[in-house]
């Protein structure tokens, strides 16, 4: 059986902090399954935009509507980028499937500038 995929790529922006791991409070949505064999998500790439202090991004998942659940946390360092210094940037490797309705979503515990992009397959079928 050989699966037939479409790449996918999405990005957020995100800086309103939010220091919970509970679900609640403002949590940005990268990525929507697609299909409805859904979607791989391969890696998300975490990108600063600016200055950081020592925190966290974290990740959720909801399904169907439901509640956001933390799936996991990335620690973010203290960088001040300059012409010799990059700003801070990670890569999470995952290979989850997310199912056609759910959402892969993003927090920052601090108010900074973060672009997270989603990279991934949809699964368009079997053959």
């Amino acid at each position: 059986m050989t699966t037939k995929f479409s790449g996918v790529n999405q990005s957020t922006l995100v800086n309103t902090a939010n220091p919970n791991r509970d679900g609640t409070g403002t949590i940005s949505t990268i990525l929507t399954g697609a299909t409805t064999h859904g979607t791989l998500v391969q890696e998300v790439v975490i990108q600063a935009l600016n200055s950081t202090s020592n925190g966290m991004i974290r990740l959720f998942i909801r399904h169907s509507g439901g509640s956001w659940a933390l799936i996991r946390e990335i620690m973010i360092a203290s960088v001040i980028p300059s012409a010799d210094i990059p700003a801070f940037s990670d890569l999470a490797i995952f290979d989850m499937v997310l199912g056609s309705t759910n959402e892969l979503g993003v927090s920052t515990e601090n108010a900074e500038d973060f672009m997270i992009t989603a990279n991934g397959k949809e699964i368009l079928g079997f053959s």
